[in-house]
Parts: structure tokens; sequence; C-alpha cells
């Protein structure tokens, strides 16, 4: 393994493993290692102040796995051009945007269309557009992912907190997370994904209220409500990415 440590313009560490070049990200929370594969490229991630020669062994532990995945990696991801007639994803089915000029009105669903009323505005338009059709998924995620929760909580017999919060936000890198105090968060655009996908992000995270790991037991308790959870997570891992196209 050569040791090709580069410093980009914005400050950016690669390391140049067989042709390969990984992204460096440091982190002050970060405890751990780990080697990721997107579209984008390869990326380990370090704690801050980690030396680079540990990186560098850690790598080549991965080696075999680095090189597999990365020539297996998936192509990247058009970007959709949201205007009238756009195709986006709801609940894994697809809907054409229809572009209505009516202000101070709901976004509706109409047969096959995600109707978007969107009056005069003095932000530029397609920016206006993002905003209301994001906001308008945000809180149907939330709405959908919160009796999902109450529901799955219920079945799985793992009572909530009265303090308990549901809600939703814009992750890069995971589907949804349990904070130590209880509270449930999820990638609004899960809202996008097959609706059995939804329902094993919400049991997985449901399932870290009794072990906040990914032990065996917790593993055993993702799968006496959800037996077909590595299918669902072998989408999100192969089909994810396409939930970031606008």
């Amino acid at each position: 393994m050569t040791n090709n440590k580069n410093q980009l313009p914005n400050d950016l560490e690669t390391i140049e493993v067989d042709d390969i070049t990984i992204n460096v990200k440091r982190s002050t929370r970060r405890k751990t290692l780990s080697l990721e594969i997107s579209t984008h490229g390869a990326i380990v991630r370090v704690p801050q102040k980690m030396k680079i020669r540990v990186i560098e062994e850690f790598i080549k532990s991965k080696r075999h796995w680095l090189k597999q995945h990365y020539e297996n990696r998936p192509k990247p991801i058009e970007p959709i051009e949201l205007k009238n007639g756009a195709v986006v994803k709801f609940l894994n089915e697809n809907y054409a945007l229809s572009i209505l000029d009516k202000p101070r009105s709901q976004i509706t669903i109409k047969n096959n269309n995600i109707i978007v009323p969107l009056g005069q505005t003095k932000t530029e338009f397609h920016k206006a557009l993002k905003n209301k059709l994001i906001r308008w998924y945000k809180k149907q995620a939330q709405d959908c992912l919160r009796d999902k929760v109450l529901f799955f909580a219920q079945e799985m017999q793992i009572p909530l907190k009265k303090s308990t919060q549901i809600k939703v936000r814009d992750y890069k890198r995971r589907w949804g997370s349990c904070s130590h105090k209880g509270d449930l968060t999820f990638n609004w655009r899960i809202i996008m994904a097959p609706e059995e996908v939804l329902d094993y992000v919400a049991i997985h995270e449901i399932a870290h209220l009794k072990e906040f790991n990914h032990s065996k037991k917790f593993w055993n308790i993702v799968y006496q409500q959800c037996p077909e959870w590595q299918q669902q997570r072998d989408w999100l891992n192969e089909q994810g990415g396409s939930l970031y196209r606008f």
C-alpha cells in the first residue's frame, strides 16, 4: 500500500490505495473507524487526532472488501430537475408534479399527480418549489412515522416514554437514530421508499429503546417483528441513493 497522502484546497485528506482514492473524514465526536463506499467514492471516517499510519493499517485490513465494493459501487444518481411534469416518488410510487399558480394552498395528491400550488414569491421559483415540496414531504414523513412508531412499539411491547419525541430531519448518511433520551429521529426522505422499508426503519429504531447497540439481542428483536429485515436493509443499501435526487 502506498501512502500518497494529499492535502486538497478544502483541507480534505486523501489516501491512495491500489489506484483507489479514499477521502479521510475526521471528527472530534468519532471514537472508531469506518470505511464506506458510495456513488461518490470511498470514505474512511476516523477520530480527529488519529495518526495516518493507524488509518492506513485499518484500510489495509479491509483491502479485499474495499476493492470488491469499489468496483461494484452504484453509478451516480442523476438529479431531478423540479418542474411541471417532473416525476418524483412517494411511498415508492411515481407521481408527476403539477404546479399551479395559486398561493396559500396545500399540496395535494390526485390520481397520479402531486399538485403543488405556488403563487408569486420573492424567492427564486425553483428554490421556492423545492422548499415547499420538501416541507410537504417532511410533514407526510412525520405523520406516517409517528403512526408506525406508536403501532410497532405496542406490537413489540416496548413502551415509549411520555417525553419521547418522534421527529424527522434531513440526514446525509443515516435513515434513523435513537438518542439516549429515547427520542427517535428519521430521515424524511424515507417517505419516498416502499412502505415495508419504512416499517423496517421504524422497527429498527424502536428496538434500540431496548438494546442500545447492534448486538445479536438487538437483531433478534428486529427479526421477531420484521423477519425480512435484511431485504429491507439491502433495498436501502442498493436504492437508498435514489432518494437523494433533489
